[in-house]
């Protein structure tokens, strides 16, 4: 019942859309605020009564949120004149700028500084989105934080098409075409801690693999494989985003790096935890039935 209200509701809102602008975005979408995704989230991890850089806002999907529920005076940042168009309405100004270009920050000089940063699934789309981070950091207010959310491409839907031989992309998604940057949960770490940058606060969006739209090369797995692929810590239980919201380090040393990836791996084991509880009900291989999945491994791969 819940998934048909959730079509209903999108369905609805991509109507009203093409009503009033006539079309529809590719990256223009419905956030429902009381579910667990990731755009639902960044709104939380912002805040109320913020001033806030929403950086490749794209046509205004957060935005809309933030500066309305929200009450957020809102700067974004966006490329896409098609994307611009429809963003104006939500944001106090709206600024033109390639994030892949060197010099990017210049054209946010006279905005000041920002009590919020957000870059929500942006970072997979730059070319160096290490220095992309480090640049907005920089355009942080004392106390401000930042909020940034990233596909997990080790997600066991994508392992599928790797098994398969098949690195499908898509016009959005896990494999949008338009990714050029993959990040592994170490990527992510190391993306972070390069940039200076303390968790305090973190969400996983959950989603299994049936519910991605990779979902026709998981069937096409073995049920062995695949219930074996889910046992991973990171695999199964960990979807498409995950978000953090973080704030720059008092200075860069080991013990705040330590205490930056004990953080992580805290939430990790919590995660994992959960996703031992519920495996006891997973499809385990006997001896017999695990010796025949290594050879049809093997056959695959030759």
């Amino acid at each position: 019942m819940n998934r048909i209200l959730i079509r209903a509701r999108s369905l609805i809102f991509k109507l009203k859309t093409r009503f009033h602008s006539g079309s529809l975005h590719r990256y223009e979408y419905l956030v429902d605020l009381a579910d667990d995704s990731a755009p639902a989230s960044v709104v939380r991890f912002v805040g109320q009564d913020r001033k806030v850089l929403e950086i490749g806002a794209g046509p205004g999907s957060i935005t809309r949120f933030l500066s309305g529920k929200n009450r957020c005076h809102v700067t974004a940042a966006e490329v896409d004149d098609s994307a611009i168009e429809k963003l104006r309405q939500f944001c106090d100004r709206v600024i033109k700028l390639d994030l892949n270009a060197p010099n990017w920050t210049d054209s946010l000089q006279e905005e000041g500084l920002f009590e919020v940063v957000v870059i929500a699934d942006v970072l997979e789309h730059l070319y160096d989105p290490w220095q992309v981070l480090q640049d907005a950091k920089r355009l942080l207010a004392p106390g401000g934080h930042l909020v940034v959310s990233l596909p997990h491409a080790a997600h066991c839907a994508i392992v599928a098409c790797l098994i398969e031989g098949d690195f499908e992309y898509r016009d959005w998604g896990l494999l949008d075409r338009t990714h050029i940057r993959f990040f592994g949960m170490r990527n992510i770490q190391n993306l972070f801690d390069g940039a200076g940058l303390s968790i305090v606060d973190a969400h996983f969006v959950v989603k299994a693999p049936e519910q991605t739209e990779l979902v026709a090369h998981w069937n096409n797995l073995p049920a062995p494989l695949r219930a074996m692929l889910a046992l991973g810590p990171h695999a199964k239980y960990l979807s498409r985003n995950k978000l953090y919201k973080f704030k720059p380090m008092a200075g860069w040393c080991s013990s705040i790096h330590h205490e930056t990836r004990s953080v992580l791996c805290e939430l990790y084991r919590v995660h994992h935890q959960s996703r031992v509880c519920l495996s006891r009900r997973c499809w385990y291989p006997s001896p017999p039935q695990f010796l025949g999945l290594l050879v049809w491994w093997w056959q695959q791969s030759n």
